[in-house]
């Protein structure tokens, strides 16, 4: 077989009968991978397509997640605020329920030296005992005198002194 001399001029012709300076088979070949390549770019299109709403989507989902992890942060720091701030209270009303009760402590104790200072100060000083049927009052005037004076209890349920002297000018505070 003799060669063609276009062929060996490397010139071809195609089957539309079109000159070509390519082998057909080559041309052909280049064809289809041009359409290949086409497809290609256009499947890397959608593939970052797809991985751009990916990356988005992700971003989204850290943002939720940082917003929520801040929030929790939040609530635990204002959980410890609040349990800082119920400790202190707390310590807060022992320490007044402590000063309340020395404050009561004096009261009392200045209560009974007042009790004790009118006792042995007063013009008036009743001491009672109650004796089977019979009650016994141990009285001093304001002048100093000592006298016994017995009651009946069951004439009077909370045993009242009747004082008849004409030394006593007024009652104690206590009746």
């Amino acid at each position: 077989m003799a060669k063609d001399p276009l062929a060996e001029a490397g010139i071809y012709f195609d089957e539309l009968n079109k000159l070509r300076v390519l082998e057909p088979y080559v041309g052909q070949k280049t064809s289809e991978l041009k359409e290949e390549c086409k497809e290609f770019v256009d499947k890397i299109g959608q593939f970052q397509k797809i991985v751009g709403g990916l990356i988005e989507l992700v971003d989204e989902l850290a943002k939720e997640a940082e917003t929520e992890k801040m929030k929790a942060i939040g609530a635990r720091n204002l959980l410890k605020s609040v349990a800082k701030q119920r400790e202190a209270q707390q310590q807060q009303l022992q320490a007044l329920i402590a000063e309340k009760k020395m404050q009561l402590e004096r009261y009392r104790i200045e209560y009974e030296a007042l009790s004790k200072t009118w006792y042995y100060h007063s013009p008036w000083v009743i001491q009672s005992q109650v004796v089977s049927d019979r009650a016994y009052f141990n009285t001093r005037c304001e002048h100093g005198r000592r006298e016994m004076k017995v009651c009946d209890p069951s004439a009077c349920p909370f045993v009242r002194v009747i004082l008849t002297s004409e030394n006593y000018s007024a009652a104690p505070p206590f009746f």
